[in-house]
């Protein structure tokens, strides 16, 4: 059951990050959902689940953007990664951890992935003003959702009795 609720939790957060519009005066930054469900399942669940809940998030990211397929899925994997070795008693699973967690989480995968694509690609990034801007963004918008994203997996998850009494 929980690796269909997580194919479930994927697709839908991919439908709502591509329906959900950018503007360029928040540096066309999407909303990060996909990377919320990403860190949930790094949270929530083992290395196992929670790569295979990076892999998916990320090719499907990665097909809705013009990102190369597997980058996306490389970063939700190390960001994941991460958040797993944190000790328990700096991340709980209360709301603030998932705002910092998702926060920090956004703006180091911009970071990163901007890296990777000035590496791999012949990738114009724009004045390094419009970057930064782009990294606060991604920071804000990845602390608000990523408490939504994580109350409602957990939600979903105890309703299927995956999870029983954990939500905060």
């Amino acid at each position: 059951m929980t690796i269909a609720l997580m194919f479930f939790l994927v697709l839908a957060a991919g439908l709502l990050q591509d329906l959900v519009p950018t503007t360029a005066l928040l540096g066309e930054v999407k909303v990060p959902l996909l990377m919320g469900v990403s860190l949930y399942y790094a949270m929530r669940r083992g290395t196992a689940i929670m790569m295979t809940a990076a892999v998916l998030a990320g090719i499907l990211q990665d097909s809705l953007s013009l990102v190369p397929l597997g980058y996306s899925s490389f970063l939700f994997g190390l960001l994941g990664l991460g958040a797993q070795r944190l000790p328990s008693h700096i991340v709980s699973r209360a709301w603030h951890s998932a705002m910092v967690l998702g926060g920090m989480g956004y703006a180091l995968y911009i970071v990163l992935m901007q890296r990777m694509l000035a590496i791999s690609t012949d990738f114009i990034s724009g004045p390094v003003w419009w970057f930064w801007v782009r990294v606060v963004v991604a920071a804000v918008l990845g602390g608000a959702v990523t408490p939504l994203v994580w109350r409602l997996a957990g939600y979903l998850d105890e309703l299927l009795g995956i999870e029983q009494g954990r939500v905060h």
